[in-house]
Formats: C-alpha cells, sequence, structure tokens
C-alpha cells in the first residue's frame, strides 16, 4: 500500500513538472537589432492609444534580453533612442525570439500564439473593408482579435454592429483589459446616440477660464474633436473655417476639444489655421475625459446638436457639413413660419420678417429712454381691454426673444416691476450682427419661405418694401394693417433666458 501511494505522488508530482514545462510563469525576450550595437532599449505597455516604459535593458553587441512576467496576453511595444513609435507585439509569459532594425521598418516576434494572430493581421487591419467579424468569429478567445476590435473598430461599426461583434467574443476574455474597455465604450455609446441630449461638461478655453457646453444652448453647436498633431484633423479644418464663416451668423457655432498634451503646439495649431471659433482642452491628451464620456476613439470626430442640447447627427466630414445644417437650419426657419401662420393666419410677409428681425436684433431699437418706456407701457395698458394673443412666445427660428403679451400684467400674473426689468434688461448683451449680413441672412430665409408657397397677400409689394430699407441701411419694420386689426398686438420683447429665469416660473 505505501508502494502505491509513492508510486501515485511520483506520478502527480511528474505531471506537475511537465506541466509547469508546458505553462511557463515568465517571458523572455532574446532580441536582435540590426542597427543598433550598443545603448537601451525600452520595452512599453500599452494603455488607451498610448505606451508607457514598463521596463529597460542594455543592448550589448546588437543583443538584447527582457525577462518578466505577465497576468495575461497583452499588447507590448519594444522601442530605441529615436523611433518615433515602437515595434508592437503581443507579450506573454513565454520565450520570444524578436528581430528589429531599429527604425520601426522591420519587425519580427515568434514563439507567442497570441502574437501570430496579432502580426498576421497587422497590415490588414488598417486597410478599407477589413472584416473584423470574420477575424473574431475565427479567433474568439484570442486577445489580438479583442484588441483590433477595441482598438480600430469602435469608431467605424456602428453601436449594433459593434455589440453583435462582441458578442462573438469569448467569455475567457471577459478580464481582458480589452474588452473591459471595450464593454465601457459601448455602454458609453449608449449613452450619446442620435436623439439624446449631450453630456454636460466644463473644460477650461485657451485662457485657462471654464466655458460649460450649456453656454451654448440655443445654437446649432458643432462639437469638433481634433488636436494639433492629428494630421487629419488639420486637413479637415480648411472646411470647417470655411462652414463656420458661412454660417456664423445663422444660430451655428464650433467648440473646437483638443486631444492636444502641449499648450504651446495646441495654441499654434489654432493660430496656423485660423481656427476663430472657442477652443477647450484639459491638455490630458486620450486620457482626456470629454473624448471618453461622448465614445471618440478616434480623430477628427465630431457630434452636432440642435439648440435643445441633443445629438443630431455624428460625424460629419466638412464637404457634408453645409448641406447637412442646411437641411436643419431650413427645417427650423419653415417650423417657425408654420407657427405663426397656425396661431396668426392673418399674417403677411412683413409680419414674418417682424418676427424674424425681432429674434435677431430683440427690443434694442425701440429702448433709448427707459423712462420714457416705462411711461409708454403703462399709456398702452390703459389703451386696451381685450387681451389677445399667446402670453409668451418664441420669435423667429432661433428663438433667441419672446414676445411677452402685455395682459400678464393685466391680469396681475407678473409683477410690473419684473416684466419692466426683464425688458429693459434684454438690452443689454445684445451684439447684432450687421445690417449688412442680416440682410443676406432675411435674403435666404425669404427663399424658404417663398418655397413653402404659402399664398401670402401681398407678397411681392411687402417684399420690395423690405428690401428697400434694408438697402437704406434699416433692419426695422411694422407689423401689417390687417395682423394689427386682427390680432391687435400689445407684448414688449424679452430675451430667452430671462424669460425663462423671470416670467415663465410665474406663469
Amino acid at each position: 500500500m505505501k508502494q502505491f501511494r509513492l508510486l501515485v505522488l511520483a506520478m502527480v508530482s511528474a505531471a506537475c513538472l511537465f506541466g509547469c514545462r508546458q505553462t511557463p510563469q515568465v517571458f523572455v525576450i532574446n532580441g536582435e537589432i540590426a542597427n543598433v550595437k550598443e545603448g537601451r532599449i525600452y520595452l512599453k505597455k500599452f494603455r488607451n492609444k498610448m505606451f508607457f516604459d514598463t521596463d529597460t535593458a542594455e543592448v550589448r553587441d546588437g543583443r538584447f534580453t527582457f525577462t518578466g512576467s505577465v497576468d495575461q496576453p497583452l499588447l507590448y511595444g519594444l522601442a530605441v533612442d529615436g523611433m518615433d513609435y515602437p515595434d508592437m507585439f503581443f507579450l506573454e509569459n513565454t520565450t520570444l525570439t524578436v528581430r528589429m532594425d531599429g527604425t520601426g521598418k522591420a519587425f519580427t516576434a515568434e514563439g507567442s500564439p497570441a502574437n501570430d494572430i496579432f502580426q498576421a493581421n497587422t497590415a490588414a487591419s488598417r486597410e478599407e473593408g477589413f472584416d473584423i467579424d470574420s477575424l473574431v468569429s475565427l479567433h474568439p478567445a484570442s486577445p489580438a482579435a479583442a484588441f483590433y476590435l477595441y482598438r480600430y473598430f469602435t469608431y467605424q461599426l456602428t453601436l449594433d454592429e459593434l455589440k453583435a461583434v462582441r458578442a462573438k467574443l469569448s467569455p475567457a476574455l471577459d478580464s481582458s483589459p480589452y474588452v473591459t474597455d471595450l464593454d465601457a465604450i459601448i455602454g458609453q455609446l449608449e449613452q450619446v446616440q442620435i436623439g439624446q441630449t449631450a453630456p454636460e461638461f466644463t473644460l477650461p478655453d485657451t485662457a485657462g477660464n471654464p466655458v460649460a457646453l450649456s453656454a451654448f444652448r440655443g445654437s446649432y453647436v458643432l462639437l469638433d474633436f481634433w488636436a494639433s498633431w492629428c494630421p487629419p484633423c488639420r486637413q479637415e479644418n480648411p472646411s470647417l473655417v470655411k462652414v463656420y464663416n458661412e454660417y456664423k451668423n445663422r444660430n451655428f457655432t464650433i467648440v473646437g476639444i483638443s486631444l492636444d498634451y502641449s499648450q504651446e503646439h495646441w495654441l499654434k495649431g489654432i493660430a496656423d489655421d485660423h481656427l476663430a471659433w472657442t477652443h477647450v482642452s484639459d491638455l490630458n491628451y486620450w486620457d482626456s475625459e470629454i473624448p471618453s464620456l461622448y465614445g471618440v476613439r478616434g480623430i477628427p470626430a465630431n457630434v452636432l446638436l440642435d439648440p435643445e442640447g441633443v445629438i443630431i447627427a455624428k460625424n460629419i466630414t466638412g464637404d457634408k457639413l453645409p448641406e447637412t445644417l442646411d437641411n436643419f437650419l431650413n427645417t427650423a426657419i419653415r417650423n417657425a413660419v408654420a407657427l405663426q401662420m397656425e396661431t396668426y393666419p392673418k399674417s403677411t410677409l412683413k409680419d414674418l420678417y417682424k418676427s424674424f428681425f425681432q429674434d435677431e436684433f430683440g427690443p434694442g431699437h425701440i429702448v433709448s429712454d427707459t423712462a420714457a418706456a416705462g411711461n409708454y407701457i403703462r399709456r398702452e395698458m390703459e389703451s386696451f381691454t381685450d387681451v389677445t394673443g399667446k402670453v409668451g412666445e418664441p420669435l423667429g427660428w432661433k428663438h433667441n426673444f419672446y414676445r411677452v403679451n402685455l395682459s400678464v400684467l393685466k391680469k396681475g400674473e407678473v409683477p410690473y416691476e419684473v416684466y419692466f426689468d426683464a425688458f429693459i434688461r434684454s438690452v443689454n448683451g445684445i451684439n447684432p450682427m450687421p445690417v449688412e449680413e442680416w440682410r443676406k441672412e432675411w435674403s435666404h430665409i425669404e427663399t424658404v419661405i417663398r418655397s413653402m408657397n404659402l399664398n401670402l397677400p401681398d407678397y411681392d409689394a411687402d417684399k420690395a418694401e423690405i428690401d428697400k430699407r434694408l438697402s437704406q441701411g434699416n433692419y426695422t419694420g411694422h407689423h401689417s394693417a390687417g395682423y394689427e386689426e386682427a390680432y391687435a398686438p400689445h407684448y414688449r420683447i424679452v430675451s430667452r433666458a430671462l424669460f425663462e429665469e423671470k416670467i415663465a416660473p410665474l406663469l
């Protein structure tokens, strides 16, 4: 019996020894560099599109060795001084033979099953049309396949496509950082789909002042993710400059979110490319929280928001951006016109024009003396008894300002002091576009109105009158006689911000 136990123990020990030899717990990298005889070589670990030094070895007579251990197969890199980017390979606990030229042009690593799959697809994975689904289906348990999906296809596949390919990865990879990061990206992408409200953020601008996304509510905003070190971003910038200059007076702006890590390079890129819009960055490169918040994994990338901060489009290239903006802006104009015609069907082109110019210029044209303005409101209050029209209604298509009916004073819904203060304060901070620019903007608006075939009375005569006034540098206008007779308008103009803050809560 004792001999039997000894025999079993010997067999178990031998099996353990054999198994340990089959699954070593350390790695050994034996390498040769063709063009470097002496010096240092750096072993770097990949994380979030970046490599970080983890070990250093001496190069002697063109040879080097690294030893250590890893918890699981992961992407690493090797680089000597003077290399812009490390040679990449998958490292696992085995013996690898590496041959490189020290310039990044020639590199092989043998001895790692994960690396065999990685290197077999290195070139093809960067080519258009690469079938990541086939790679994952063929190697569902390979960390290299998971890496390619995570690294290159989170921004190439739709969310549904990404989730479908992710589902094919083996559960054995659930602890891989590439899979955990992939799952986090999928979760974030689910929060920033078209139709969802864009996540709020605050970042410092070029002067270090905090800028909040919410400060741009009321405008169409293109969030442009870029960096001065990104050649495709710099190539895209001239198209963005052209679009910005064409649409900046049409309720559109751009917020540049940079993934730079150097303030100097960031500012130089802005100046060199003539990027005149707001720019923000925390200069944390790919560790910046905001690209992650929006699921951005490659740049250039962009997200278009409507005036309510809702995501309406993503990743529009410069040549397609004008068409996309026109579609949204023209729709907003048509909706504004349709709403006015539904509410006030007696409106003419004059009345539509008045709504649009008041939305652009606010009440500044009627307030030169605050005391006189107050007295005029009191006299107007005494001049009518019947109340018509909406209590508060947005103007134009940008909704910068609201008409607030004097009925709220008649009924005592809003104290006079609050109403008058909001009216006068709405004049402050107005920075209207030059009349010549407004003339161009109105020409576009009128073109959209004409395309709606509304059969407005006296259309051509009204258009000629408006055009003549604008040619003389006068942007103001009056309601038509038919509108005055039908609706007896009595209102004042208040900025959207003050209406929402001071008046709307009382109604």
